[in-house]
């Protein structure tokens, strides 16, 4: 075969070939196409849930800001610093809800929390629970009273999908605050001389300074000179000074006797020449070296002087002068303190009058009516304290919950005149109608009558509910602005009202803050 023919030949196969790679590529041309209609379709498909998911992301952290904004206004909610240099949280600068963009002022991406207070637990608590229970909140205003808890609700909210309801992708955080809760009162008051008319300065802050007493006119602002603080180790402090490392007691010095200038001194636990019990005749009283007894030395002026005379006069301890007098006796303000007055010495320590104690008015068990006095001191433990200071009730077991049962006194004295002698009385409620509601004594005491019966409640889980003493008809025991001479307060009975001055022997309580049961809820 010649060469010419073998062309021939390859060129017809190949003409005849040119159809089928055109089918071919026809066909590869068909098939993506149709592959990439399906991915399109799968692309388009799959915009709205990335948008979805992309709106989830950013709503989470939105929220997260939300709570983490809403705590920050709500631990930035303080009071101006007390005397010791604390801050304490200011219930009415309490936010009830924080609202706010997260990013940019144009920011779609927004934070909504509400806030609400209560004051007794809420955890595990349903809606309509929480809906009875919460505190009052007024915007701007916060709530009256210290809560104990918060539940902050965060939404964080961003833009629509397209194709989806507003709030889709919205998300909803919620977590429970714990405030940090101190019930404790602030002690630092003035001690004036028995009649109000003059009262205690320091010259300084300083060892070594001397106390003077002062007129009333130059008495009672917040001088630091004037505030004492008096406490369980019956130490009388300089109040400012508790702030450093070296607090100052009013020292004394047993050992010289006579009537020797009282300086301010470094504090040291035990020294029994910075020891002093208040007892009856409104007296400063030393303690012996034993540290269990009183001395024949009281804190005074160290003379007769009548009230022109006193001023300026330095505060001498020396011997006991006349009792309830200016010159040798002692009206300390109740923020001064209780001393060691507790339910362990047979006391009850109001918490809103926190230096005085129930007593039995002028040792009368027949009088009509028992007041608030400064708490008397016994450093031998219990057998140097007049009866009438001395009350006789049950805490709750483990000072928890309620307990009834009777309040009384064991009158010890020979005085007809004051009752009937050597027998227990009864604290007795007065009658619904009553009015001045005033509690008196009753003897012979009974078990049965519902007068003479009272319910102590310890505590409840609920600061405002705690520490009372309740009657029949579910008064309070409770302070009266009415008061004798002036300065004690009688005791009456009201409506429960959570207040201070009707909770007696209240321990201190300290908690502090936190964060729990952080969770998302289903928007």
């Amino acid at each position: 075969m010649s060469l010419h023919t073998l062309l021939e030949r390859r060129r017809a196969a190949a003409a005849r070939d040119e159809g089928v790679a055109m089918l071919t590529v026809i066909m590869l041309i068909m098939v993506m196409s149709a592959l990439s209609v399906l991915m399109l379709g799968v692309m388009v498909a799959q915009v709205k849930p990335t948008m979805y998911a992309g709106k989830n992301t950013r709503t989470i952290f939105a929220a997260e800001t939300g709570l983490d904004s809403a705590l920050s206004q709500i631990r930035s909610a303080i009071g101006p610093v007390d005397m010791d240099g604390k801050y304490y949280g200011a219930p009415t600068l309490l936010p009830c809800s924080v609202q706010g963009k997260v990013d940019s002022s144009t920011s779609t991406l927004t934070y909504a929390v509400n806030v609400s207070y209560f004051d007794q637990d809420p955890t595990g608590k349903d809606d309509a629970w929480r809906s009875t229970n919460k505190l009052a909140c007024v915007s701007g205003a916060g709530v009256t009273i210290s809560p104990s808890f918060a539940i902050l609700s965060a939404t964080g909210l961003d833009a629509g999908v397209a194709g989806l309801a507003t709030t889709a992708g919205d998300r909803l955080l919620e977590t429970m605050y714990t405030f940090k809760v101190t019930h404790n009162n602030i002690e630092g008051g003035t001690i004036y001389a028995f009649g109000d008319k003059h009262c205690l300065q320091a010259a300084g802050q300083n060892v070594g300074d001397k106390v003077t007493y002062v007129d009333q006119s130059n008495c009672g602002g917040d001088d630091p000179r004037q505030l004492w603080t008096y406490g369980k180790d019956y130490e009388i402090h300089l109040s400012v000074t508790d702030l450093g490392a070296t607090p100052l007691c009013l020292t004394g010095n047993s050992s010289t006797g006579g009537n020797v200038d009282v300086t301010l001194t470094k504090c040291v636990t035990g020294n029994t020449d910075q020891q002093f019990s208040w007892k009856g005749g409104a007296k400063w009283i030393g303690q012996l070296s034993t540290g269990k007894d009183y001395s024949t030395y009281c804190l005074t002026s160290g003379d007769t002087y009548d009230d022109t005379k006193l001023i300026n006069k330095t505060l001498k301890y020396g011997d006991c002068l006349g009792d309830n007098t200016a010159y040798a006796s002692f009206d300390p303000d109740p923020r001064v303190g209780a001393g060691a007055a507790s339910y362990t010495t047979g006391q009850i320590v109001n918490s809103l009058e926190f230096g005085r104690c129930m007593d039995v008015t002028g040792e009368k068990v027949i009088e009509t009516y028992m007041i608030d006095y400064p708490c008397k001191q016994d450093p031998s433990g219990g057998g140097k304290l007049k009866w009438n200071h001395k009350w006789k009730y049950t805490e709750p077991p483990g000072l928890v919950g309620t307990y009834t049962g009777q309040i009384s006194v064991y009158y010890d004295s020979s005085d007809t005149k004051k009752g009937d002698p050597y027998k227990t009385y009864c604290l007795k409620t007065p009658s619904a109608s009553a009015s001045p509601a005033y509690v008196t004594f009753v003897t012979p005491c009974s078990s049965t009558a519902a007068d003479q019966k009272w319910t102590r409640t310890a505590d409840t889980g609920v600061y405002t509910d705690s520490w009372t003493f309740t009657d029949q008809y579910g008064r309070c025991i409770s302070l009266s602005g009415d008061k004798l001479d002036s300065s004690w307060s009688k005791l009456i009975m009201a409506t429960c009202s959570g207040g201070p001055e009707q909770k007696w022997n209240a321990p201190v309580v300290n908690k502090e803050a936190g964060l729990s049961d952080y969770k998302e809820l289903k928007n």
